[in-house]
């Protein structure tokens, strides 16, 4: 991603606008974000998988109520069963360290692999909110084949614009009454394999 264009990160903020963020997997120094995004895929199916390379940390802050306390989270699995509870929102969301200025020190997850990324993702909802700190960022499609980022955020970019010329976007799949907890593994055969 370090040598991404302007024009491409401000396509994937676009694309990654009310995504909903259904899974987080961890192996080795990457990390899987699975979503729904809204988009209009050449394929049909727009959950995709972002895949985070070179993984240096992942920090993850939910609260109880808007301002109540910190709830701690165990690990990917305790966070996994407190996502898929709202789109994400911003229109931005790379590289803008001073969203978590007023984060308290003690969060609710972080997963430390000892070294600093060249990027960040930042993405929150209206329960959760997260950093993923990262090197590298690849896409796949719900089935694991690898796309290009230039594609994805095209499939985005088509919905968004087809929506703000006032048509419902044709073709639009919005996956919806997605099963709780490991069991949105089902619809990601290659991820299911994963520990």
């Amino acid at each position: 991603m370090a040598s991404v264009d302007r024009k491409l990160v401000q396509e994937l903020d676009t694309t990654l606008n009310e995504a909903t963020v259904v899974g987080l997997v961890e192996e080795g120094d990457s990390v899987a974000m699975v979503l729904d995004v809204l988009a209009l895929p050449e394929g049909g199916d727009p959950r995709r998988v972002l895949v985070f390379s070179g993984v240096a940390r992942v920090r993850v802050l939910l609260r109880e109520g808007d301002d109540g306390p910190v709830v701690p989270l165990d690990g990917f699995d305790a966070l996994n069963r407190h996502l898929d509870q709202g789109e994400l929102y911003g229109w931005e969301f790379f590289d803008l360290p001073k969203l978590t200025a007023d984060w308290p020190e003690r969060v609710s997850l972080d997963r430390s692999w000892g070294r600093a990324g060249q990027h960040v993702l930042f993405w929150f909802n209206d329960v959760i909110a997260g950093t993923i700190e990262f090197d590298g960022l690849a896409v796949r499609d719900r089935d694991g084949t690898p796309m290009s980022l230039e594609r994805f955020a095209a499939d985005g970019v088509r919905w968004w614009t087809t929506m703000r010329m006032g048509t419902k976007p044709d073709g639009a799949i919005i996956v919806s009454g997605r099963p709780r907890g490991y069991r949105w593994r089902r619809g990601f055969p290659w991820l299911s394999r994963r520990g």
